[in-house]
């Protein structure tokens, strides 16, 4: 085997990022509400969703390590309790749906199932050439 095909085989394995084992940031409720949100903002179709890239587990694991970011989320948690209040948050361009949708854009497209399963980004790859701009 070739190192390049030794290290796209190790890059199949190995998540773009680590995730803590369980946190105990969150309420069993408030868990099981982030999963659900992050779903709302990138639903399981023909490619995982953000719940199947465990991004309701990266959300805890930062706020476990962020105080400021955990009372950011927790309060977002008490305003978007549901999908209605997600939709209208969304309608009022309001900042707590930013915040949803951003973090959750963030940490999907840090995951193997963001990166290589929906974009088919498996590392930096030679190019035999590199044609700029023909003009």
């Amino acid at each position: 085997m070739k190192r390049r095909e030794a290290l796209i085989a190790i890059s199949a394995v190995v998540p773009a990022v680590s995730i803590a084992a369980e946190s105990k940031t969150f309420t069993d409720r408030e868990r099981a509400q982030t999963a659900r949100l992050v779903d709302l903002i990138i639903p399981h179709t023909e490619t995982p969703g953000a719940s199947d890239a465990k991004v309701h587990i990266l959300i805890e694991d930062r706020a476990s390590k962020d105080t400021k970011f955990a009372e950011n989320w927790k309060s977002l948690l008490k305003k978007l309790p549901d999908a209605e209040a997600v939709e209208k948050a969304y309608q009022a361009k309001a900042t707590e749906f930013t915040l949803l949708k951003d973090t959750t854009i963030d940490f999907y497209y840090s995951t193997k199932e963001g990166l290589a399963t929906e974009l088919g980004w498996h590392g930096n790859t030679y190019l035999p050439e590199f044609r700029g701009c023909e003009e």
